[in-house]
């Protein structure tokens, strides 16, 4: 019997081993800690609406391709102009947010 050969292994992370509503919603809430909770859910319905939106466009052959970074920072951008925070570096940041996303409380015990 032969040996088998492993080429990839993938983790479908987003949802499942990572909290991403919670990573953008705390994303959110630092770029404008003065927002209370109901309008921060609402920026982060705005936020993955967009995402949503423009993924079903590029499914749909009528946007090219972008990778989430694009669109994060797209939805930062949206997010940022809704509260009226236009430093670069902040919109910059949010749009990283995506990156820093809390793990679920089983996924670290899960994975060691």
């Amino acid at each position: 019997m032969s040996e088998l050969e492993v080429d990839a292994v993938v983790f479908d992370v987003l949802g499942t081993l990572v909290d991403e509503p919670a990573g953008i919603h705390a994303g959110i809430s630092a770029l404008a800690p003065a927002l209370d909770e109901f309008e921060v859910e609402r920026l982060l319905s705005v936020w993955q609406t967009h995402v949503e939106r423009e993924q079903r466009r590029m499914v749909d052959g009528l946007r090219p391709y972008a990778t989430s970074d694009v669109l994060d920072l797209e939805a930062a951008q949206l997010v940022a102009d809704a509260v009226q925070a236009g430093d670069a570096r902040a919109v910059a940041a949010l749009g990283l947010t995506g990156r820093r996303l809390p793990p679920w409380p089983d996924t670290v015990a899960g994975l060691t």
